[in-house]
């Protein structure tokens, strides 16, 4: 139990560092410019973490999805 315990935790851990990334500057100006071809590929795991159980995780979904949806609405909900 333990070990499943830690598998999970260290999931969760690379999961808010992975969605953390997007609020870095750089990657903020590159996603502002290729948001056409970066959307469609990383949609469906954002809709996927939608609903995630952690709220940690949840809260930076839905900050990168409201992201895009600032940079362009329409493409969005495509």
């Amino acid at each position: 139990m333990i070990i499943n315990y830690n598998s999970v935790f260290d999931q969760i851990q690379v999961a808010e560092r992975a969605l953390r990334l997007w609020s870095n500057d750089h990657i903020l100006q590159l996603i502002r410019q290729n948001y056409q071809v970066i959307l469609p590929l990383v949609f469906r795991a954002l809709e996927i973490n939608s609903s995630h159980w952690n709220q940690s995780v949840l809260k930076l979904t839905q900050n990168v999805k409201k992201l895009f949806q600032n940079i362009d609405e329409e493409f969005f909900y495509r």
